[in-house]
């Protein structure tokens, strides 16, 4: 048996699959794109891909027949050498994985075939039939932030120190090591200065608006879920059509408070939209813009949740705090999710089957759910992906 290796993850985690598939006797390719996936495909063999994004369908499409591949892996569906890799493997007949952050947050990852989220084929009809009994328990993956920093720089660095070596590649955000690093820098300066004026919002608004707040949480600027599967072109279109929305049909006691990601706080900011629209719509006291108040609470407390097709709407259903989703999502679905308008949403939100929530919360910790992260504690995470493949029926149990 053959599978192919595209972009994974920055840091060595694809590297670690591809040795532990290897083991068990599977043959493992992988092909880098740029200075960086070749940084972290250095202690494995691999091919190179340095050709126009027009040639790389039929490079991929040769690659496939000439190696006997049957499985393809990516990280990320929607990076354009990916959204074309997973046409070809359609065409081939290859079954195609694609892995994702976790849509169960913290401590899982997310494998499903055919791809995730707006791409994700879950069968709907198989939630409601799921058991609703107690979940295993799970292995606490803790912090990884500084493992990410450091993959990252990492990768951006050589990318950017060896980028004449691959002159056509085309990458999925800001490709610049020196911006990267600024941003990451930024975006700690921002995290402590945030820490100290913000520190009132989160007792005001509980003392003030508890259960009158609606919650907007952003994803991040460049998230490839609101460009693929959404209606919006950027994260500014989203909150022009909420706060048009909120300021027209929301009780005018209502509040609305627009959470920023907290990956994205040193790439991007929207205060100075947010009190454009302040002012437009004459919302002073009812809009709040904020950005690391501890969302659990947010999501204990708030009236409603609207988001693009964010997984914080997971959480949501946890929280008992009933959701509508704008963009397009997997679990958009009766029960889970408001199926009516955003301007009756206002006014009269319907609460979560929490009874459907539980057995769909089951049905994925058995179904694209991995205990783990690609950052921290890869070894135990890579056997627990080897796991999930066997149960597949991608590998065979010891093979």
């Amino acid at each position: 048996m053959a599978v192919l290796f595209l972009q994974g993850p920055l840091g060595p985690f694809f590297g670690r699959m591809i040795n532990r598939l290897t083991e068990v006797g599977v043959r493992a390719h992988k092909i880098d794109f740029n200075g960086g996936d070749a940084w972290y495909s250095r202690e494995i063999q691999s091919d190179s891909y340095r050709g126009t994004i027009e040639a790389w369908p039929g490079y991929l499409s040769d690659y496939i027949q000439r190696n006997n591949i049957h499985v393809i892996f990516v990280y990320g569906d929607c990076r354009v050498y990916h959204r074309l890799a997973r046409e070809v493997a359609r065409r081939s007949g290859v079954r195609f994985f694609a892995f994702e952050e976790g849509y169960i947050r913290p401590n899982h990852l997310t494998l499903e075939e055919n791809g995730v989220n707006g791409y994700s084929t879950i069968d709907h009809g198989k939630i409601e039939a799921w058991d609703s009994v107690e979940r295993l328990p799970e292995k606490v993956i803790g912090n990884h932030l500084w493992n990410r920093v450091k993959y990252a720089m990492s990768y951006y660095i050589v990318g950017n120190a060896t980028s004449w070596r691959y002159p056509h590649y085309r990458h999925h955000r800001s490709f610049y090591a020196v911006y990267e690093a600024y941003c990451w820098v930024r975006a700690a300066v921002r995290h402590y200065r945030f820490k100290r004026s913000e520190k009132h919002i989160l007792p005001d608004l509980l003392a003030r608006h508890d259960g009158r707040f609606f919650l907007l949480p952003l994803q991040v600027g460049n998230d490839a879920q609101i460009f693929f599967h959404s209606p919006y072109n950027s994260i500014e279109d989203c909150i022009r059509e909420v706060v048009a929305s909120f300021a027209e049909f929301a009780d005018p006691h209502d509040v609305l408070v627009i959470k920023h990601h907290p990956m994205d706080r040193g790439h991007a900011l929207y205060a100075e939209l947010i009190n454009e629209l302040v002012g437009q719509y004459d919302l002073g006291g009812r809009l709040i813009y904020c950005h690391d108040q501890h969302l659990p609470t947010l999501l204990d407390h708030c009236k409603g949740v609207v988001t693009i097709n964010s997984t914080t709407a997971i959480s949501a259903f946890f929280h008992k705090a009933p959701v509508k989703v704008l963009g397009s999502a997997f679990y958009d679905i009766q029960g889970l999710c408001n199926q009516q308008p955003l301007e009756t949403f206002w006014q009269k939100p319907e609460p979560v089957d929490y009874d459907l929530f539980l057995r769909f919360r089951n049905f994925l910790d058995s179904h694209g759910q991995i205990n783990g992260s690609f950052y921290k504690i890869i070894d135990f995470t890579v056997d627990q992906v080897v796991r999930q493949l066997e149960a597949q029926g991608v590998l065979q149990p010891g093979q």
